[in-house]
């Protein structure tokens, strides 16, 4: 009988397996590019937990972060260099509201830089996604926090200015639409991504004090973001990925035969009641051109069509994702690994094209029901890939990516 294979996917000759690693009621996994390792758990009652602190991936946790009392931890966030990380937590606070809590920390320091008290966190889903986007991003330089919050039932931004240790909230002006994701580009300004397609939607670039939007690019929504060299990658929804920033723009660029082609693969694997009338409505839903972009859905000012609309500093491409993608890492300067919760997929910028390649494939699965894949990190030239071994045990798979061989 030949071995068990080490994992359940088939990989890509430019992945390879390096560690399996039991991390048990992990939520989230954060590679820094120093090679050290942020895992963040929550029990099963959705309250305690911790994020573990680990010099190498597969060393012992150095420093394990208990969540606040009647409280969870949501994500962690690194800085370029791993010196520091900062990380968001919510809780139940006097009078039963709901608070958030953002700490930076700082390596070979006992105590936090900062530790404030928020207003509540904004986690938001859409359709088939397994989680929302991290709630924290820490700036490259390791200066600023970005924190997506709530305040009145509005969504609002967070910025932590390191130094001061001090915290500025602002509420989005009314009817900003669906904030799902931020990022720091690589230029380093802050980006939100927005599900709608609008004037108070798409990406957006921030002043550099966090209160107001200098530019928007309306088409390009998204649920989850990236940073990229000049910007940002907004992408997730409907299979679409924006490259977003200072570049010049283009036309979008569609992919139907793609598109079908992977629907059609995916059919070939139901055997599901439910997973085959899904994938048989995918198959007929793009062989018949029926999906149709919508900008400022119900108003006056309503368009739609096929396509996007071009923008400058704005590029729009077409993908086999098929759902809702929850998982987006930055690889290098212009590349971004991405996960539908069935593969990870290798993107590259090309200019006027998205270079594709899958690096990891769940052939057993082919549907957002029962995946496997929850989580997804990516950081100096390493991988990982959180999974569900079973409905209780939760395993990291550490990969050694060489972007040369795809």
């Amino acid at each position: 009988m030949p071995p068990r294979p080490k994992v359940p996917f088939t990989l890509h000759p430019a992945l390879r397996l390096r560690a399996n690693l039991d991390v048990p009621n992990a939520s989230r996994a954060a590679l820094s590019p120093d090679g050290s390792l942020a895992v963040v758990t929550r029990l099963d009652s959705g309250h305690g937990g911790a994020i573990d602190l680990r010099p190498r991936a597969d060393a012992p946790a150095e420093r394990s972060l208990p969540a606040p009392p009647q409280g969870w931890w949501d994500s962690v966030s690194w800085s370029r260099d791993g010196a520091r990380w900062a990380a968001a937590a919510e809780f139940w606070g006097d009078g039963g509201v709901r608070r958030g809590r953002v700490v930076v920390g700082e390596r070979g320091r006992a105590e936090p830089l900062v530790a404030l008290d928020v207003p509540r966190g904004g986690p938001i889903t859409i359709n088939h996604q397994s989680q929302s986007a991290p709630l924290v991003a820490l700036s490259p330089d390791g200066a600023r926090v970005a924190w997506r919050a709530v305040v009145d039932e509005r969504p609002a931004l967070t910025v932590v200015d390191v130094a001061r240790g001090a915290a500025e909230t602002r509420p989005l002006p009314d009817g900003d639409q669906d904030l799902f994701a931020h990022a720091w580009g690589g230029d380093g300004a802050l980006y939100t991504v927005a599900s709608y397609l609008g004037e108070r939607g798409g990406a957006a670039r921030w002043s550099p004090d966090g209160a107001a939007p200098e530019r928007r690019w309306d088409w390009a929504a998204g649920c989850a973001a990236a940073t990229a060299r000049d910007g940002v990658w907004a992408l997730g929804l409907g299979g679409v990925v924006w490259r977003v920033g200072a570049g010049p723009g283009g036309a979008f660029v569609p992919a139907k035969e793609a598109r079908l082609a992977r629907a059609r693969a995916l059919r070939e694997r139901a055997t599901h009641r439910w997973d085959v009338g899904y994938l048989d409505h995918l198959v007929g839903f793009i062989a018949d051109d029926r999906r149709s972009f919508t900008w400022e859905t119900n108003t006056p000012r309503a368009r739609w069509g096929p396509l996007p609309e071009a923008m400058e500093g704005a590029r729009g491409f077409d993908t086999e994702f098929l759902w809702e993608c929850a998982f987006a890492e930055a690889v290098g300067d212009d590349a971004a690994l991405v996960s539908d919760g069935l593969s990870v997929a290798l993107l590259r910028d090309r200019g006027d094209t998205l270079a594709r390649a899958t690096l990891l494939e769940d052939v057993e699965r082919c549907s957002p029901r029962a995946r496997r894949i929850v989580g997804l990190t990516a950081a100096g030239g390493a991988v990982g890939v959180l999974w569900k071994k079973s409905a209780t045990h939760t395993t990291l798979s550490l990969f050694d990516l060489d972007p040369s061989a795809v």
